[in-house]
């Protein structure tokens, strides 16, 4: 296995070590879960409900798009914050 494989950005790394420094490369294993956590404002009230809209990121699709929520746990807020994992 090459150093390429292990960190492709190599090439950055070594440029910066000097002569007396140690190169220590550690592969890391990627998790199969992926995780996400999505920014979400008030659109409006619905009679039980209230529409959120999904903050999306410059660039991004978005993950959720419109999220209904009870009124009864949401209260007053204005805004939330969701975390999705996919298992």
């Amino acid at each position: 296995m090459t150093l390429q494989m292990l960190y492709p950005g190599y090439r950055r790394v070594i440029e910066k070590l000097e002569a007396d420094q140690t190169l220590t490369v550690t592969k890391v294993k990627h998790m199969d879960k992926k995780t996400k956590t999505v920014q979400f404002e008030k659109e409006k009230d619905t009679k039980n409900t209230v529409k959120f809209a999904e903050v999306q990121t410059q660039g991004e699709a978005p993950i959720i798009g419109s999220l209904y929520v009870q009124k009864w746990f949401v209260a007053d807020a204005t805004k939330l914050k969701v975390t999705v994992e996919v298992q």
